[in-house]
């Protein structure tokens, strides 16, 4: 479970993902302060007492527990923005948005790491995203 997060000044993201993706993940969004969630009841937790500039959430499918914890998250917050990280192309954009997330990358793609890195930077800074918190 989480302890108090002191914040580096960095954009802080809550990722709830599989463990097999978040070395690849920590690597590849090094510029970032970066929360993994062991469980959903850490997620949750952890969000409610929190701002996060970003979530990244595990989901392979619509009728995963990664869908669910997307829905539950939203209900509660309606502006971090939700990236969705899949293991399998299934999932498409219009499927991320139809659960409340801004977008989806598949984690097999060639591409992945300049996507994740792209998507991310878009949703944090970008036109498109939310603007860092002021305390940044």
């Amino acid at each position: 479970m989480f302890q108090n997060i002191v914040r580096t000044g960095y954009p802080l993201i809550l990722c709830s993902v599989d463990r097999a993706a978040r070395d690849a993940i920590s690597a590849i969004l090094s510029g970032y302060e970066l929360r993994f969630a062991e469980t959903a009841f850490d997620f949750f937790d952890v969000s409610q007492r929190q701002t996060f500039d970003l979530v990244l959430i595990g989901c392979h499918e619509l009728k995963d527990p990664g869908s669910m914890t997307c829905r539950l998250f939203r209900v509660h917050n309606e502006t971090t923005p939700i990236l969705l990280i899949s293991d399998a192309s299934k999932l498409s954009d219009e499927d991320a948005h139809s659960i409340g997330a801004q977008g989806v990358i598949c984690i097999q793609a060639a591409d992945f790491a300049d996507e994740l890195k792209l998507r991310v930077d878009e949703l944090i800074d970008g036109e498109n995203g939310l603007k860092r918190n002021a305390t940044n």
